[in-house]
């Protein structure tokens, strides 16, 4: 997803993102958990969405219909 966007998000299993908050935890292994344990880019079906989506303001439901193609992942 690093290649979709720099802020990608982190998408957890429920027990992993309880681990991964708990303020003791090592940052190895909170590191280890963002690297090698979170959903996979394979794990989502993509679609393109307006340009209107980036604006906070925007609301309205529509912004998440699909505009073309899945694009090539």
């Amino acid at each position: 997803m690093v290649d979709i966007h720099h802020r990608r998000p982190v998408v957890l299993e429920a027990d992993l993102a309880r681990e991964w908050i708990e303020p003791n935890l090592p940052l190895e292994h909170a590191d280890e958990i963002v690297r090698d344990l979170a959903q996979p880019v394979e794990a989502f079906e993509w679609f393109a969405v307006d340009r209107a989506v980036g604006n906070v303001r925007n609301e309205w439901p529509e912004l998440i219909a699909p505009i073309g193609p899945t694009p090539s992942q």
